[in-house]
């Protein structure tokens, strides 16, 4: 079990780096040296078994359950950082180096960041959260007070009130993120508090924990994914096949046969997978069916030139060869990238427990054995918007490589439709032309067809093929403790009532798992439960499978292809859509729920909507951070990063250089044995002591990895950290610094004067309410930022720069 856990592990090249990392400050000749000793020990043990055959298989097992110990305590410990990466060029720290300063900060009154706490809503807490868990409404022992409806999110638009004069502060909060359902539309975010009594660490630096962490892999093992040797494509659409009957059995055991059929086979024992995604002009299915065609033909392209030039076949992962037998061909990843709020995220459960972690973990097996593997990215934020400042920044946040990207941005989007569009827009400016599908998106199935009339390839989840998986669930109400017993965990406790994850028999108690850290925190109502996400996650899987399926198939049909010709003319087909896309109209200008019409004033949509900016955002998870782009430091991945400083530093002590100091706070990071969520909300921090602080946008590194086609125009905006409920900490300066003298800026020497406020964002004006602010002579801006006032208290918060 655990060595098949580690195997799934190794799909994302984020978590692959990661393991790799544990050993690489160690020098060549010492790991050489281990390789002989270790050779040596088991020839010995060789020898010895010779002569005590029974003694040698005691030996055996011994060494087995040591090996196991050994993997988990790798998994779960901090890797070490190497000496290049102690301190880096601008003074960061690598997240293993703030554990302490983590431990520290932790007893600051307050949580770190001077959020304003929330205490009507500690007055309901029930035991299982502290009393500085501030802004969780609820937790598992009285969700049933507020909870009637099932757990599967409602969009905000379908209770949502207008939202068109509410100041964003009072819509979305750091610190809490609650359903529609339950605010008749205002959105916040996730509690984001920190315990005294149990110091949170700087940041889990262990990888998810193996197999036994997983409370829904108990019953049953995951079946390996078949070894792929052959590429021919009679070979492949048959070992395709066998693998998905394989994910159908176990799917069978999870659920049980007579209830895996009903929740996801349809009639004639059609998958939901062939049902679960629509588009409303049935254009879209046959577009992202193409992206998996160009995937299988780089997969062939590749084992043509391995056969061209008579190499022996890759491990997976750059391992290396040791026989011929024990080959596998290096796979080419088809990467999924989970965008949306907290409950995407999935907040309240363990990070590997999410529906993106389970559509990974149940694909995998299907994806391999056309020569893919399958990457589950999950890059959720909790109480985030899909725009203007996540929106803007697609490039930079989910990476160069994503195949399809999803959105579940629903609860907290509510009725705007145009940072709905400003997300799709610049997804579809993506260099990888993504695929794209809207979970959750109830209220904005025109603008859908719309944005797929102009070229791009986007479907939304059906909300009623959802509705009758979970409908399919049995009751666990009624059922005597024994017959309970003899239920499959998944669907044990998941259905009571006819309400899922709530009420009794133990639907609401045993809704998240409670193995580790079972008092952490976002265990709300709104948040679903581990078998909820994993429901999911199988039909985002099964949906993927049939796509796959289809590729094949096209390629089958096919009477004769070369694979550089074919996949020319795909390619051909993918950029002639995004031409007429970037040719077609704005769908929705002058949308109060961006800009409203009165405010453009000289803001282009057209360039905001159609034109590729640069983002240096300090949010997370952001590939620009993990790979090193905006530190301009040494690649990491997504449990090992520069951090920066920590709140109590940047608050007790000036910046002794001149760049902006990245900050990060201790109450936003759980300490766990597992990792929990991996959604953190750092910004760059300008305090009255500091003087003038500046950064350089592009950077010399984002500057070679992005390669803009275009020079920039110089619309700049800035995103800064909701305050939560609309209350800022004391000192803090907004927006309306510029004007009232208290927060200077300049961006190339030119003075920014005032801004226009635009979902959370703002776009900077100088003079006479002019928007341009003209590039240096090498293409870029150097922003520089002074907080001016009478106490020290005063500061500055900035998530987020965009430049188009």
């Amino acid at each position: 079990m655990v060595q098949i856990a580690n195997k799934l592990e190794e799909r994302d090249p984020l978590v692959r780096i990661a393991k790799l990392g544990s050993s690489s400050n160690k020098s060549t000749d010492a790991s050489s040296a281990s390789k002989k000793y270790f050779y040596m020990l088991a020839f010995l043990v060789l020898i010895i078994g010779t002569i005590m055959s029974k003694t040698s298989k005691q030996q055996s097992t011994a060494i087995s359950s040591t090996n196991r110990a050994i993997d988990k305590t790798t998994t779960d410990s901090l890797l070490p950082a190497s000496e290049d990466d102690e301190t880096d060029d601008i003074g960061q720290s690598t997240v293993q180096q703030q554990d302490n300063q983590a431990a520290e900060s932790s007893g600051d009154d307050g949580g770190g960041g001077g959020e304003a706490e929330i205490s009507d809503n500690d007055a309901g807490e029930a035991d299982t959260t502290t009393d500085d868990d501030e802004n969780d409404d609820e937790t598992i022992d009285n969700e049933d007070d507020g909870a009637d409806e099932e757990i599967d999110e409602t969009p905000a638009d379908e209770t949502a009130s207008e939202k068109d004069e509410t100041p964003i502060e009072n819509i979305v909060s750091e610190n809490d993120e609650i359903p529609a359902e339950e605010t008749t539309g205002e959105t916040v975010d996730d509690a984001a508090s920190e315990t005294e009594e149990s110091p949170p660490a700087a940041m889990p630096s262990s990888l998810p924990g193996p197999a036994e962490d997983w409370a829904w892999i108990i019953e049953h093992e995951i079946i390996p994914p078949l070894r792929v040797t052959d590429f021919s494509l009679p070979k492949l659409l048959e070992q395709f096949q066998q693998a998905r009957q394989n994910m159908y059995e176990q799917m069978e055991r999870d659920y049980g046969a007579e209830t895996f059929k009903a929740m996801f086979l349809r009639e004639g024992d059609v998958s939901v997978g062939r049902t679960a995604l629509e588009s409303p002009h049935h254009l879209s299915r046959a577009r992202i069916t193409r992206k998996m065609v160009m995937k299988i033909l780089q997969v062939q392209t590749q084992m043509q030139a391995v056969e061209q030039n008579n190499q022996r076949m890759l491990r997976v992962g750059g391992r290396d060869l040791q026989t011929e037998d024990d080959a596998q061909p290096l796979m080419i990843p088809f990467v999924w990238a989970t965008s949306g709020h907290s409950s995407a995220a999935g907040h309240g459960n363990y990070y590997n427990e999410s529906y993106t972690a389970q559509l990974e973990r149940m694909g995998v097996q299907v994806f391999e054995a056309v020569g893919l593997h399958l990457v589950g990215r999950n890059f959720a934020m909790g109480g985030t918007l899909s725009g203007m400042e996540v929106g803007s920044c697609v490039d930079q946040i989910y990476g160069f490589d994503i195949d399809v990207l999803s959105w579940d941005f629903g609860m907290t989007d509510g009725r705007a439709l145009g940072i709905f569009e400003n997300f799709f827009s610049h997804a579809a400016m993506h260099l990888n032309r993504p695929a794209m599908v809207a979970l959750n998106a109830n209220g904005r199935f025109d603008l859908v067809g719309q944005l797929e009339e102009n070229g791009l390839p986007i479907m939304y989840m059906s909300e009623p093929e959802v509705k009758k998986v979970f409908e399919a669930v049995p009751d666990t109400l009624g059922r005597t403790q024994e017959q309970i017993d003899e239920m499959p965990l998944i669907v044990r406790n998941f259905k009571c009532d006819n309400k899922i994850e709530v009420g009794d028999p133990g639907c609401a108690d045993l809704k998240f798992t409670p193995d580790h850290c079972p008092d952490r925190k976002f265990r709300t109502s709104w948040h679903p439960g581990w078998r909820w996400h994993l429901t999911f996650g199988n039909i985002i899987a099964l949906t993927l499978t049939e796509m796959l399926e289809d590729a094949l198939k096209y390629l089958m049909e096919r009477e004769a292809y070369t694979v550089p010709e074919l996949l020319s003319q795909l390619r051909a087909e993918e950029v002639e859509e995004f031409q007429n896309f970037t040719n077609s109209d704005i769908l929705t200008p002058g949308k109060t729920d961006i800009v409203s019409e009165d405010q453009l004033n000289g803001l282009d949509m057209r360039t905001l909507l159609r034109s590729k900016p640069i983002c240096r955002t300090c949010r997370l998870p952001a590939m620009a951070r993990y790979l090193g782009l905006m530190t301009e430091t040494t690649p990491g991945d997504m449990f090992h990063y520069p951090m920066g400083s920590s709140y109590e530093e940047a608050t007790s002590q000036a910046n002794e250089q001149s760049m902006m100091r990245l900050v990060w706070e201790a109450k936003d990071r759980q300490q766990c044995e597992v990792p929990l969520n991996q959604d953190f909300k750092d910004y760059y921090m300008v305090t009255a002591q500091d003087g003038w602080q500046s950064l350089i946008i592009p950077n010399d590194r984002e500057a070679d990895y992005y390669k803009a086609s275009d020079p920039y125009k110089g619309i700049v905006m800035v995103t800064m950290p909701i305050c939560d409920w609309g209350n800022c900490p004391a000192g803090a300066i907004r927006e309306d610094g510029y004007a009232s003298g208290s927060l200077e800026m300049t961006v190339n020497g030119v003075k920014v004067t005032n801004a226009t406020v635009a979902w959370g964002s703002h776009f900077l004006r100088h003079g006479d309410g002019e928007v341009i602010f003209p590039p240096n002579d090498q293409g870029r801006f150097e922003i520089k930022v002074r907080v001016n006032g009478d106490t020290t208290a005063n500061h500055a918060r900035f998530s987020t720069f965009t430049i188009w």
